[in-house]
């Protein structure tokens, strides 16, 4: 679980990256901006949840 969880947390970081080096002054890139940032969020609460139900 604990390798799963860090290869979870690898994708969030690479997304993040991802989404602040997108232009955000062209429409379409806003939108892939938007769409990266929107997952890393989601990644980031799945994260949580597997954390908190690992330290029960």
């Amino acid at each position: 679980m604990t390798e799963h969880l860090n290869k979870l947390k690898i994708i969030k970081a690479k997304a993040n990256a991802i989404a602040n080096r997108i232009d955000v002054n062209c429409v379409d890139s806003e939108m892939q901006y938007s769409e990266l940032a929107q997952l890393a969020n989601e990644l980031g609460g799945i994260i949580n949840a597997i954390e908190a139900s690992n330290n029960q």
